[in-house]
């Protein structure tokens, strides 16, 4: 091990006595919106980092660079990774202890071991790379049937896995732009084909997030806690890398913004100092990080984690999206405040799809296992402001989560604990997921399994209010199948879709998801179904001695047609392998059916009024769009307008040359998923013009 990591180590250690009680909230504070606080202004950062040009490379830069890396290192001449496995957001898990202390020892009573336990980030370059840079897993089990949901499992393929990542946890993410999918995993980003699931690219983490900013090349350390969110109104991809740092020195962000909607060509990067100097004894490291954007900006948030003095806290930080898709892109001002006490964990920014300049950012974050905070952001000529203290919303009653049993696990899963997993905002409502602890109620009287918790907030004014709240559960009174890491995504249809980790004591850790339909009751779910089953034993702890599984997991909607959704979440594909599997769900598909008219050749704009069910179109931004078809010859310019989920009207014209016959329409959604109605268009002969003609023939004198 070289004199960097152990520098680091020696910091992790000492950073583990800090005085993390501080995040404990009261009861009195439980009960709804904090007392009042000092506001925690947005401030610009440090002078360097407002209108900085970027550091801009293409993928195939960082392909390269592996390829040099890992040449280098098979002529002897750059040293080999001394761990095969790196653990990551060891301080994390200390804060969960503090808290798990406080809630009254939730987990079980862990000790921490001596700094030769603790792995930290090294190079990722454990995987074989070839010339271009390009790693393929292998293929994974097929899915187990299950039931119908309201959305039904499509296409499916493997991203990365351990093998080439090389770190426990995967910190599992991925985005789905118009024509690929993008994973982003602790050690390793993945481009993939979104129609074939085949691997185009691939890079390690540090190489895609390589910025260099005069003599200094960042990440320092290694990167770590990986995001991506693509954004369909700018048409751009949007990504964050934490750098573990080197000795006390503060350790950043790294944001890398595509220049289009293709993540396969060029990235602009900018190193962001979102972290805290310090001089020993009194050191910092931040962690955990989260992203988040709307029409406005840009927003991360991280943990702060003193060694000294002070309180482990949340920072934020914004900036103003326009600077960074502009044709000449550079990073404008960076507003932060490092005071947020009020939120547990790292508060997570909303991905707004709600394409409007107005209105207000929202942040969202456990405050403890029976309450959610809230925190609004809104911007004011080009300056953002935060709102002074969190609002708070009471949910049903939980504890926190319990590691989950597996078959064949020495340990059992880690399951995280209760922080919000994701938030997404649509139609000015907000809708997150967490992990709880209960029972086979639902209820928190005898915590015995893990669930997952989701709800819709309403934020469409600045008191952010409760619409409804669900619980997914497994009700079996014996050997429950525990649930954990969800995340949450809402169509343009208005369904809902959740992806999470689930597993029994009899059973590898799955994949598996359940949804609701906009008009399904509400506060319900409806069936949960495994979409990928587990295979092997799996017990990779760290250095706490948990067995890490998480720490994300991500659900989002395709922006080509805005009905499809697609799920990231982490499975066990072989003994002691983890692997993150990109899963696409179908809405429901079409029904239409429509009394036949009648057409003649010649005839133009001729009406076909349709009925029928689930059908979409998201509107002409889209590219996929609701479309009908005529079947036969003779009947052309056919078009379709959107009525509503069940009504249509097709139009269309009849050639002069048509024949007379049946002919079947055909309704297409946006999704691909179509349906035909027979006969619907009857060609009938043109009638013939009759005539008559008189000669009169005067055969008599005058």
């Amino acid at each position: 091990m070289n004199d960097t990591k152990l520098s680091r180590r020696s910091l992790a250690l000492s950073l583990l006595g800090f005085a993390g009680l501080a995040l404990a909230p009261t009861q009195a504070q439980a009960q709804g919106k904090l007392g009042a606080s000092a506001e925690p202004l947005m401030v610009p950062m440090e002078p360097g980092q407002s209108g900085s040009d970027p550091f801009t490379e293409t993928f195939a830069d960082m392909m390269l660079r592996d390829a040099q890396i890992e040449q280098e290192m098979q002529q002897g001449l750059r040293p080999r990774p001394e761990f095969p496995i790196a653990v990551f957001n060891v301080f994390e898990e200390r804060q969960e202890e503090l808290m798990d202390a406080w809630f009254g020892a939730w987990f079980q009573p862990r000790g921490f071991p001596g700094s030769g336990q603790y792995r930290f980030p090294v190079p990722p370059y454990r995987g074989r790379i070839d010339s271009q840079g390009h790693f393929v897993p292998g293929s994974a089990p097929p899915a187990a049937p299950g039931p119908r949901g309201p959305q039904t499992a499509s296409t499916a393929f493997d991203g990365p896995n351990i093998n080439v990542s090389g770190f426990i946890p995967p910190d599992t993410q991925g985005a789905v732009g118009p024509s690929h999918v993008m994973f982003q995993v602790n050690g390793r980003v993945a481009i993939h084909n979104k129609t074939t699931g085949a691997q185009i690219s691939s890079v390690s983490l540090s190489s895609f997030y390589a910025v260099t900013v005069g003599p200094t090349t960042y990440p320092q350390g290694g990167a770590f806690d990986p995001r991506v969110v693509y954004d369909r109104p700018s048409g751009r991809w949007f990504a964050t890398g934490m750098e573990f740092g080197i000795g006390s020195a503060q350790n950043g962000v790294i944001l890398a913004v595509s220049r289009t909607n293709d993540p396969t060509g060029t990235w602009d990067k900018y190193f962001i100092d979102i972290g805290v100097a310090g001089t020993s004894p009194n050191t910092f490291f931040t962690d955990y990080s989260t992203l988040g954007v709307d029409a406005n900006g840009v927003y991360l948030c991280a943990r702060i984690f003193p060694n000294g003095t002070g309180t482990n806290r949340a920072k934020f930080a914004a900036t103003d999206k326009a600077s960074l898709i502009a044709g000449a892109p550079s990073l404008g001002t960076v507003f932060f405040t490092d005071n947020v006490t009020d939120m547990y964990s790292t508060p997570q920014p909303a991905h707004n799809l709600d394409n409007s300049a107005g209105g207000r950012t929202w942040f969202v974050a456990s405050f403890n296992s029976t309450v959610v905070a809230f925190r609004s952001l809104t911007w004011s000529a080009g300056t953002p402001s935060l709102q002074a203290s969190s609002t708070l919303v009471t949910t049903p009653t939980s504890g926190a989560p319990p590691n989950a049993p597996a078959s064949g696990s020495t340990t059992n899963i880690n399951t995280g604990d209760f922080r919000s997993q994701m938030a997404m905002i649509r139609g000015n409502r907000l809708w997150t997921a967490r992990t709880v602890g209960l029972d086979a109620t639902g209820a928190s009287t005898t915590i015995n399994r893990a669930g997952c918790d989701w709800m819709e907030i309403n934020v469409s004014t600045a008191t952010p209010t409760i619409v409804q709240s669900g619980r997914v559960f497994d009700s079996a009174a014996a050997t429950p199948r525990y649930y954990f890491y969800p995340s949450i995504a809402i169509s343009g249809q208005g369904h809902a879709a959740m992806g999470f980790s689930g597993v029994t004591s009899a059973e590898s850790v799955g994949i598996y998801t359940c949804g609701r339909l906009s008009t399904d009751a509400t506060g319900t779910m409806q069936a949960i179904l495994q979409t990928q089953a587990g295979t092997g034993a799996y017990t990779r702890n760290d250095g706490s001695g948990r067995n890490r599984w998480g720490d994300y997991s991500y659900t989002c909607v395709d922006p080509s047609d805005d009905q499809t959704m697609w799920i990231f979440q982490e499975y066990c594909s072989a003994a002691n392998t983890w692997t993150v599997r990109a899963q696409r769900l179908l809405a429901p598909a079409p029904t239409a059916s429509a009394t036949a008219v009648n057409a003649i050749p010649g005839q133009t704009n001729v009406s076909l009024p349709i009925t029928g069910t689930n059908l979409f179109d998201p509107g002409a931004s889209f590219p996929s769009r609701l479309a009908a078809s005529a079947s036969g010859s003779g009947v052309t310019n056919v078009r379709v307008a959107f009525v509503s989920p069940t009504q249509a009207s097709v139009t269309f014209d009849v050639s002069n040359t048509a024949t007379a016959g049946l002919r079947n329409v055909t309704v297409t959604n946006p999704d691909g998923q179509a349906v035909t109605i027979n006969n619907a268009i009857n060609v009938v002969a043109a009638q013939p013009v009759l005539g008559f003609s008189r000669v009169i023939t005067n055969t008599g004198s005058a």
